[in-house]
């Protein structure tokens, strides 16, 4: 049943819902208000808080990152840098060869049977010989102490642009030169006490097939069965495995024609 309100009575009673919907939305809007005035502060101290602790633990985290940076597994690459077949066989060459200065009487034998010691010349060229070495009243005979033998350095800077014989020793008798010791292996290399400008000697013979006084391209030419015995003691000398002969002698003659090594011919200087 509905009662039929006085119109004063009706406007009243909608003032009083008004202002309750009012007083209502003024509550929950001073609620908020207080939430939003209590939040931030709790804000603004957490963001306080960790700008103070990415600052303290900064040094912290470096050191970690530089510590997992060097313990991290890094791949051991190694380039391996591009070899010259040509320069790598000039180097054996190099540590392979030595000069003999001699007495120009005696080139030939040397040439046929080898540089020779005390023990072996009589057997090798069946009689004595005057020396030959020819440096100095010194050296004058030095073939009873051993072979006089001067490095490719001591050969430019004494002129011995004659009477010249190379020699070429394998790494075994190269590598060691003693200068003090007494008990030398016999296939080894001494300096030698009256010249140790560089000149060694050797308690063993250096026997014809690595000797030469002609130049390296008339052994090449002539497929001389020297040129093989010298090969080999070239061979002996590189760092790793070395070529096969017949590559050998393709690298010496390009050496030659790029003028990276000598051809000088010394038998027939007079």
């Amino acid at each position: 049943m509905v009662t039929n309100q006085p119109v004063g009575q009706r406007k009243l009673q909608e003032v009083i819902n008004t202002s309750a919907q009012i007083s209502k939305a003024s509550l929950i809007q001073r609620m908020a208000q207080r939430a939003v005035g209590v939040s931030q502060p709790v804000i603004q101290r957490n963001k306080h808080r960790k700008r103070f602790l990415n600052v303290a633990t900064l040094g912290l985290r470096k050191a970690y990152v530089k510590h997992k940076r060097a313990n991290q597994a890094v791949p051991n690459i190694q380039v391996q840098p591009l070899v010259d077949p040509v320069e790598e066989f000039a180097a054996a060459y190099e540590k392979a060869r030595y000069y003999h200065k001699t007495d120009a009487g005696n080139l030939q034998s040397i040439n046929q049977n080898g540089l020779l010691n005390y023990e072996d010349r009589f057997e090798m060229l069946g009689h004595d010989v005057g020396g030959m070495s020819k440096l100095g009243k010194e050296f004058k005979g030095d073939e009873k102490k051993g072979v006089y033998l001067g490095p490719k350095p001591f050969m430019v800077d004494a002129r011995m642009t004659q009477n010249t014989v190379r020699a070429f020793l394998s790494a075994d008798r190269t590598k060691v030169h003693h200068w003090f010791d007494t008990d030398i292996p016999s296939q080894e290399l001494m300096m030698d006490e009256n010249f140790r400008g560089g000149a060694v000697i050797t308690k063993d013979s250096i026997f014809g097939n690595h000797v030469t006084t002609g130049s390296m391209d008339d052994l090449l030419n002539a497929d001389d069965q020297k040129l093989q015995s010298i090969l080999q003691a070239i061979a002996s000398h590189y760092e790793g495995s070395a070529p096969d002969q017949t590559t050998l002698k393709q690298l010496l003659r390009s050496a030659i024609r790029s003028r990276r090594l000598s051809n000088a011919a010394f038998d027939n200087v007079v």
